[in-house]
């Protein structure tokens, strides 16, 4: 059998790069007769904008905190994934259809990322687009997908009819978290087709994948790592951290003032090695935070947007919630005591002995039928 793997391989985002890596590696492992690829779509304006990150409208005019996570996410995809022979770099949906008709795959799985969203300037054009598969006779399977972030204004009418009728074209639809479902239920998608399926990242481990930091993390000082994408925000726990004594990493965007930098142009590898070294992880980003779950047992503190989640569970916290340890959710309106929310945090984790790769465990465990479903879809 062919499966082919349609995702966001190609955005510069440490956490994209490894579900697809993960998903590629969990495939060929459950069905070692298999042949599976990524599918090498490519949206033209989605390269574009990746490619813009690296330059700045002043001096310096070389961001080279993103060069340096440009090359180090390129080098890794090139060495780790699969792909298809050839490559679509078009944002015409005729283009994709018709290059994904000619790769001859019996089954795609879609997903591993937000693919499914509905929202202007996301990871591909407007939807209903390639990610539903319109007019491409295989077997479809959705492979933990999600919708997060779209925007319920431009899912209404004509387009949340096709969206709708696309969707139940899949054999199976394995949705990544409850926004998910949400949205599935209220388009009227086949229920019997839904179930629950955990991110690639969860569903493989991906530790083999973890070298040693080029950071010298030994000493008795206790290190954080720091994986925020508001300055600001990310400036107010690093003084709140500094404070109580900690030495911050700066997992995330450009550094501020207290935190230690990675070095520029270190591998992948190196930055799992040096999660799984941390003592405490402080970020607003899913897979920051199922790095430290699977590589370490260093507390959690999930920080989420408040005012982007008002009425919506955010990523981190459905999963968080999954593993009945939501306490460690911090929202954007508790940072004026955020020395005691993270204490708080870390004294729960601590006193609660809490193993990531257990949490891990039984949650698979919660999903055995989900996975054999998905295979029974697959046959």
């Amino acid at each position: 059998m062919k499966i082919g793997i349609l995702t966001y391989h190609r955005v510069i985002n440490e956490g994209s790069v490894l579900q697809a890596y993960c998903s590629q590696r969990w495939l060929s492992n459950r069905y070692p007769g298999a042949s599976v690829e990524i599918i090498d779509y490519r949206p033209s304006f989605l390269e574009k904008r990746e490619f813009f990150k690296q330059f700045r409208k002043r001096p310096p005019f070389l961001n080279f905190t993103e060069i340096s996570k440009s090359r180090k996410i390129n080098q890794f995809r090139n060495n780790k994934l699969s792909y298809t022979a050839s490559t679509c770099q078009s944002d015409k949906l005729a283009d994709a259809q018709d290059f994904i008709q000619r790769q001859g795959f019996e089954a795609i799985c879609v997903g591993s990322d937000t693919v499914w969203e509905v929202r202007e300037n996301g990871g591909a054009p407007l939807a209903p687009n390639i990610y539903f598969l319109p007019e491409i006779n295989v077997k479809k399977l959705g492979f933990a997908v999600s919708m997060d972030q779209t925007d319920d204004n431009l899912l209404v009418g004509d387009r949340a009819s096709k969206i709708t009728r696309l969707i139940n074209d899949f054999k199976y639809v394995g949705y990544r978290d409850q926004v998910t479902k949400s949205y599935l239920d209220n388009l009227g998608v086949n229920k019997k087709n839904q179930n629950f399926m955990p991110d690639p990242s969860l569903l493989w481990d991906f530790t083999e994948l973890k070298e040693e930091s080029s950071l010298n993390v030994h000493s008795n000082a206790k290190w954080v790592g720091v994986a925020v994408g508001t300055p600001s925000v990310r400036l107010k726990i690093t003084k709140a951290l500094v404070a109580k004594g900690f030495k911050v990493v700066n997992l995330l965007g450009l550094p501020v003032k207290g935190q230690i930098a990675m070095p520029h142009f270190t591998a992948y590898g190196e930055h799992l090695g040096l999660i799984s070294k941390l003592n405490l992880m402080v970020t607003d980003r899913f897979h920051q935070s199922i790095m430290a779950l699977r590589l370490s047992n260093a507390p959690i503190v999930f920080l989420e947007n408040s005012q982007k989640y008002h009425d919506k569970p955010s990523k981190g916290r459905d999963l968080f919630n999954r593993l009945n340890v939501e306490f460690n959710i911090v929202t954007h309106d508790m940072l004026s005591d955020i020395n005691e929310r993270i204490s708080g945090v870390v004294e729960q984790w601590q006193d609660r002995a809490i193993d990531g790769k257990a949490l891990i465990a039984g949650l698979l465990k919660q999903s055995e039928k989900s996975i054999h479903n998905f295979d029974q879809s697959l046959k």
